[in-house]
């Protein structure tokens, strides 16, 4: 197993109500009396990555040994869907996993359900979530410390409302708990992944889930992920630690809109991708949040690239929990202004300049050119209709006009279920979707 270095490390179980139990590890001791309810729980004392392999004995009527610990970074992964997807469903996945790694270990649940730690190697690689994958995979290059992969991930349809804890939940108002019809019921997934791993240490969580929340969920889905980062917060009582997701690829096929309403001709919801991509980046108020996107990888007929995301998702966590100075996020729109029939954008955050791209291949697939327009944009006038827009690249900034629009009053970019966006930075990492306007959802 791999065990979180560096900080106090919980240990706990179940005995005979008052019975002694003692737990050791690298040098260090800790023992308690089991309450009457037979719970017990000690906390060892930090121990740091000295590339040494202990032992973790847990002494009490019995004697369990652990065997193979290694001190190093425990994260998270959760979400459904793509985040669950195996590495033999990716066109890069023989490849990737024809490399063993001892030093980086998945908490895996078998077919029983019991939760077993595996080390990467030839043989258990495939099997494993890809995202994660290729998140620690990174990781481990650039950090050269072991790296445990805790898997809670599910392939089921799962809103977000069954990865809250029912104490989460009771502040919402009722309308707001009804969740999507997905057959996983309200903190499920809560209560059966992530609930049994607390208090466990851990550095950090990685997170994508949405698909089960699109269309008529997805402006709930926007208020309750910053519910569910403060809930899984308050579980582990370990501070505001890392919680890093992923902006979603894209969904659907094409669409000839310049920018996706919310409502459909007859007034339905649509798949409202747009919004709930919003809702993930607004969740960004909160501290230590971080996000990478993958808005130009997948789409419904395609699939998303797992390489690209994971590693996107490993810049995120090597910038802002681990403090490289690297690129890890591409061009963020900062603010607008509007030039007589135009608008100029300004961005932060684009290494290196502005410039057109395609999203990345990951060696298996012919990468995509680049088109020679900028493309993605779209304003509109103080009707409110959306016209697509011509977009150039200015210096430092993106000029916007419209021969629909004469006197433009805001611009959207990437807001589709399926962006065709292609503004980049020069290190290839794409920019984030963005709304000037702050009209309600339509």
């Amino acid at each position: 197993m791999v065990i979180q270095q560096g900080v106090t490390l919980p240990v706990w179980g179940t005995a005979t109500p008052g019975e002694t139990v003692t737990v050791n590890c690298a040098g260090r001791e800790a023992r308690t009396v089991a309450d009457a309810s037979g719970s017990w729980r000690v906390i060892l004392r930090p121990i740091p990555f000295t590339g040494e392999q202990y032992e973790l004995i847990v002494n009490g009527s019995n004697r369990i040994e652990i065997h193979d610990v290694l001190p190093g970074d425990v994260w998270i992964a959760a979400g459904e869907g793509e985040m669950a997807s195996p590495l033999s469903d990716s066109g890069i996945g023989t490849r990737a996993a024809a490399v063993s790694d001892p030093g980086t270990r998945f908490f895996v649940r078998d077919a029983s359900g019991k939760g077993v730690w595996v080390v990467v190697s030839t043989k258990t690689a495939l099997s494993l979530p890809a995202i994660p994958f290729f998140f620690s995979r990174d990781l481990r290059a650039s950090r050269k410390t072991p790296i445990g992969m805790i898997d809670c991930t599910t392939s089921m349809m799962a809103s977000i409302d069954s990865w809250i804890s029912a104490s989460g939940l009771e502040g919402l108002a009722p309308l707001d708990r009804a969740g999507a019809a997905t057959g996983v019921s309200a903190s499920q997934l809560f209560r059966n992944l992530i609930r049994p791993l607390v208090p466990f240490a851990i550095t950090g969580v990685i997170w994508d889930q949405g698909a089960s929340d699109e269309g008529s969920h997805a402006l709930r889905h926007r208020l309750f992920l910053s519910h569910l980062i403060r809930d899984w917060r308050h579980a582990w009582a370990q501070g505001p630690f890392p919680f890093l997701m992923l902006l979603p690829p894209g969904k659907g096929f094409s669409d000839a809109s310049a920018a996706e309403p919310y409502l459909g001709d007859r007034g339905e919801p649509r798949r409202a991708w747009p919004w709930i991509r919003e809702g993930i980046a607004d969740s960004l108020r909160l501290p230590n949040t971080g996000i990478a996107s993958a808005t130009d990888l997948g789409g419904d007929d395609v699939g998303s690239d797992p390489l690209v995301a994971g590693r996107r998702l490993a810049l995120t966590a090597r910038h802002l929990v681990y403090g490289e100075e690297i690129a890890f996020t591409g061009p963020v729109f900062r603010h607008a202004r509007i030039e007589q029939n135009r608008i100029r954008l300004y961005f932060d955050g684009a290494k290196g300049g502005l410039t057109l791209g395609s999203a990345p291949g990951s060696g298996e697939e012919t990468v995509s050119s680049v088109s020679s327009t900028l493309k993605g944009f779209a304003v509109c006038g103080k009707e409110g209709r959306w016209y697509p827009a011509d977009a150039r690249i200015d210096g430092e900034t993106v000029l916007l006009s419209s021969d629909a629009v004469p006197k433009p009053i805001a611009a959207r970019y990437g807001w589709k279920s399926l962006p065709d966006g292609n503004l980049y930075d020069r290190t290839g990492l794409p920019a984030l979707p963005f709304r000037t306007d702050s009209d309600q959802p339509r």
